[in-house]
């Protein structure tokens, strides 16, 4: 034993007397818990808060998340309605083009006519 020092071997049976005691006041029923540093009810005391935080930000999460959703599906409704006007406005134009083409092959028809009388005479 001279090769131990005689601070291990004093700390060594300090802890063994500690853990006999321990584990006989356990074994008896003794509400050892309450007398621990961290008992359950201080160990509650310390969480709850943290767990009420984190209930306030996912709260305020949800509703930024319902914000952000609710303007999503506004903007969806103004492109659709703008996506329906400007698809009105292109089937107009496209009708007014078909309207000038329609015209302009009238005129080339009534031309043509012309010089062909005009030919004849």
């Amino acid at each position: 034993n001279s090769s131990t020092p005689s601070y291990f071997t004093s700390f060594l049976k300090a802890g063994l007397l500690f853990g006999a005691t321990y584990g006989l006041l356990r074994l008896s029923g003794f509400p050892i818990d309450n007398w621990l540093l961290v008992s359950r009810h201080a160990f509650n005391q310390m969480v709850e808060p943290l767990l009420e935080k984190i209930d306030v930000i996912r709260v305020a999460a949800e509703a930024g998340f319902e914000t952000v959703l609710e303007k999503v599906q506004g903007y969806r409704v103004e492109l659709q309605s703008m996506q329906e006007e400007v698809k009105e406005k292109v089937d107009k134009v496209d009708s007014n083009v078909n309207n000038v083409h329609e015209d302009l092959n009238s005129v080339s028809d009534a031309l043509s006519k012309l010089d062909e009388s005009m030919s004849i005479t």
